[in-house]
């Protein structure tokens, strides 16, 4: 299992939107990231999304993450997510929450 590391954990002010980016620790050289080219998650990269989300969140098993990654497929207009493609194939993701309401409107 590769190593991974937060590339910036990011929650935005706005209580409408939450997101996150993760980037593999082996897509770094030195203190720059090559080049990554972003693309929507689609149910094809749930394995790697698994690994993934795993080697971040040791604290949650396997179902729980399988359950969510299922959630944001079912679900992209609320929970969309897109994958981080480097030199040698994906190497992060990024997952936003946008909820139906906000807190006050």
């Amino acid at each position: 299992m590769h190593k991974y590391k937060a590339f910036p954990p990011n929650h935005l002010p706005s209580p409408s939107i939450s997101l996150t980016i993760y980037i593999t620790a082996n897509t770094w050289k030195g203190d720059i990231v090559s080049d990554i080219k972003i693309r929507r998650a689609i149910p094809g990269d749930k394995d790697l999304w698994l690994e993934m989300r795993m080697g971040l969140w040791h604290q949650y098993d396997k179902a729980e993450h399988d359950n969510a990654i299922d959630k944001r497929l079912r679900e992209p207009e609320h929970y969309p997510t897109w994958i981080a493609e480097g030199e040698k194939g994906p190497c992060g993701f990024i997952e936003a929450s946008l909820p139906d309401t906000v807190p006050g409107c």
